[in-house]
């Protein structure tokens, strides 16, 4: 089956987890006014994720680079795409029209933590990225979501870990005082600040944590959303 040769070429680079939402389900989860519908045509949807450390261990980095990760993703899929006829590799941009947690969930690929707000996988836990998206004009079998509550029995400590309280066991998760944080923690001023280059709420997640993000790959990923931060708190 084209799908089965699709992951297992995917694998190979380490992006280990894949997903399929029917194009009609994935529809709603795109942000208004962004342009064209990146689904015409389509009959479902190929979610692509990594899970874990593997994937950045395996990246080839190369001078100048700021997001070199979302190149390399975009690499490996459209690599792969030949063992998928008539896939279509969505661009960056148009990937991130879309609410990736719920699109992740959708596709069996975890699910959506009530109170981190993160994707949790069942062994990788909140070290899960979705690398690409892939439109095929066929309806494929879809792969969720799942039946799964990692957060039901848990003591919660990370709503605990936060320094600041944006995760609260009180009261919603507080968007603007967590991006406020994160902004003051990168000032150049030391000693650095507790969330500098990490968030300690998803830190203290119980799930798979033996898969947790390396001190490399968790600096880099936490400091490449600063400046799209900065732009919505007007920073």
């Amino acid at each position: 089956m084209a799908l089965d040769a699709f992951r297992q070429a995917l694998a190979a680079s380490a992006l280990d987890l894949v997903g399929v939402v029917a194009a009609a389900d994935a529809r709603p989860l795109v942000s208004c006014g962004g342009g064209p519908d990146p689904l015409s045509g389509a009959g479902a949807l190929v979610v692509v994720a990594s899970g874990g450390r593997g994937f950045w261990e395996r990246l080839e980095r190369r001078p100048g680079e700021e997001h070199p990760i979302d190149r390399a993703g975009q690499e490996a899929i459209a690599a792969a795409l030949p063992r998928l006829p008539g896939g279509r590799l969505l661009p960056l941009d148009v990937r991130d029209r879309f609410d990736l947690r719920r699109l992740g969930a959708l596709a069996g690929l975890g699910v959506v933590s009530p109170h981190l707000l993160l994707l949790l996988h069942p062994t990788f836990g909140p070290w899960v990225s979705i690398r690409g998206l892939v439109a095929v004009p066929d309806a494929l079998p879809t792969t969720g979501p799942l039946a799964y509550d990692p957060c039901g029995p848990c003591p919660r400590p990370c709503l605990d870990a936060c320094p600041v309280g944006a995760y609260s066991r009180a009261a919603p998760f507080d968007a603007r005082r967590c991006g406020a944080h994160r902004l003051a923690s990168d000032a150049p001023s030391p000693p650095p600040a507790p969330c500098a280059d990490r968030c300690r709420a998803r830190d203290a997640c119980v799930v798979g944590g033996e898969h947790r993000y390396g001190d490399a790959e968790m600096r880099h990923r936490h400091r490449a959303g600063l400046p799209l931060l900065r732009a919505w708190l007007g920073a």
